[in-house]
C-alpha cells in the first residue's frame, strides 16, 4: 500500500516468481569398454521431475567417439578405437534448463581401454615341413588380452589340437586334400 503525503491511497500489488534451478543427477552407471562397442545412452534423474527441461552436454575427448558436444541426452555411440598404451578417458557434463534457469552440470565418465591387436603374417608350408610353434603377442603390452586361437581345418593341416592359447603348437605340415588349407 502506497500512502503519500496529500492522504490519498493507491494500491499496487506486485508478483515476484522465483523459477526453481533445475538439477540433474547421472543414475546409470558408465561401462569401461573395449574398440567398437555400444556405449549406451545415460539414464537421468531430475528435479523437479518437470518434462520441460532441457538439456546440453559437452563431452572433453571425442576420442571415446562422441562428438564434443550437442543438445538432449548424450546418444548411444559407437566407441573409438585406442591405439595408445593408456586408457581413453571422457568426461561428458550435462546441463540442464527449466524456464530461462540454469542448473549446476552433472557427469560422468567414459573409458575406452588400449585395443589389443595380434598380427602374425601368413605362413607357407609344404606338406611334411616342421612347423615351429607360433607364439602370438599383442601389442600395446598393457593391452594385457586373453589370446585364443582355433582352427576348423583339423586334420587336414597336422594340429593334433583345435584350439589354444598365445601359442600354437610346433607340428609336421600334411595335406589330404589337393588345394591349400589353413
Amino acid at each position: 500500500t502506497i500512502t503519500p503525503t496529500d492522504g490519498c491511497v493507491s494500491t499496487k500489488t506486485n508478483t515476484v516468481t522465483v523459477k526453481p534451478i533445475p538439477t540433474v543427477s547421472v543414475t546409470s552407471p558408465m561401462p569401461v569398454v573395449c574398440w567398437n562397442e555400444l556405449v549406451p545412452a545415460p539414464t537421468l534423474s531430475n528435479n523437479p521431475n518437470d518434462p520441460n527441461i532441457t538439456y546440453s552436454w559437452v563431452n572433453n575427448n571425442s576420442a571415446i567417439g562422441l562428438p564434443f558436444n550437442g543438445i538432449g541426452i548424450p546418444p548411444s555411440f559407437t566407441s573409438g578405437i585406442n591405439n595408445t598404451n593408456s586408457n581413453i578417458i571422457g568426461v561428458i557434463s550435462i546441463t540442464p534448463s527449466l524456464n530461462g534457469c540454469t542448473g549446476p552440470p552433472a557427469s560422468y565418465t567414459v573409458t575406452v581401454v588400449p585395443t589389443a591387436i595380434v598380427t602374425h603374417p601368413s605362413l607357407n608350408y609344404c606338406p611334411g615341413d616342421l612347423i615351429p610353434a607360433i607364439n602370438f603377442t599383442a601389442t600395446p603390452a598393457t593391452a594385457t588380452p586373453s589370446i585364443t586361437w582355433s582352427t576348423t581345418a583339423i586334420p587336414f593341416i597336422g594340429l593334433s589340437v583345435t584350439s589354444g592359447g598365445t601359442t600354437i603348437p610346433a607340428f609336421t605340415a600334411i595335406s589330404q586334400v589337393s588345394t591349400a588349407q589353413s
